[in-house]
């Protein structure tokens, strides 16, 4: 036997939901008061995302029961004044929404053709990071990325992250690595991790810097990652 329970749990993120998040004068303040603290940010506050997995049906039968659930992810991004300039919902957590917004954290796409085509000037180097990709049953998790000690962001084999850096001396971290090398102006820099063959989320097997093939190949297979 299948009995609904949806009506006793709605969608926090319902029509009537998203009509009022979508007024002119809606702020970070404002969202928090409709949706509560996000449950993640990415690049500086500029994107949050929200998630629910709401009971809508149980199902009863014999000695047992199973509960259906609804998986929603939302995100809201703001504009340089803090108000809000995008918002968009979906159900399928391995599809993106329309300007390009991932749940895994890949970018919108005009931020994704920016760091493609980013020319650095000659006291400044693009600097872009990835992940190697393992055997399926050992791609535990993200790469967390790290450059001079500071935190850049977190990734998975189907994203790349872009910095630009001034010309000199770098260091690069992820998991439990870290390597130093130099950036030449005006050019590019590729990064690549690859994770131990462990089970750990912090473990790494190598960390290195790659020719301008290889990562060129690998960053055009790839989608932009959010900053952190």
């Amino acid at each position: 036997m299948v009995v609904p329970i949806g009506a006793f749990s709605e969608s926090p993120y319902r029509p009537e939901v998203m009509k009022k998040l979508a007024q002119a004068d809606m702020d970070r303040h404002r969202v928090q008061e409709i949706l509560g603290p996000p449950k993640f940010v990415k690049d500086k506050n500029r994107y949050w995302f929200y998630y629910n997995d709401r009971p809508v049906a149980g199902i009863l039968g014999g000695t047992g029961s199973t509960v259906l659930t609804d998986f929603e992810w939302l995100v809201v991004q703001f504009d340089a004044t803090g108000h809000v300039g995008f918002i968009g919902k979906e159900t399928d957590i391995d599809k993106c929404l329309e300007n390009g917004v991932c749940f895994n954290g890949a970018a919108p796409s005009a931020d994704d053709s920016t760091a493609r085509n980013f020319k650095p000037k000659e006291d400044m180097c693009a600097v872009y990071l990835y992940l190697e990709p393992l055997a399926w049953y050992l791609n535990t998790g993200a790469a967390v990325f790290s450059i001079d000690g500071k935190k850049i962001g977190s990734l998975n084999k189907n994203t790349y992250l872009f910095v630009e850096h001034p010309a000199g001396s770098i260091e690069i971290s992820a998991y439990d690595l870290t390597i130093a090398t130099r950036c030449a102006g005006g050019e590019r820099l590729y990064a690549k991790a690859i994770k131990k063959k462990d089970f750990s989320w912090e473990t790494g097997e190598d960390l290195a810097i790659v020719g301008k093939i290889e990562g060129e190949q690998a960053i055009r297979t790839r989608k932009l990652a959010l900053p952190d």
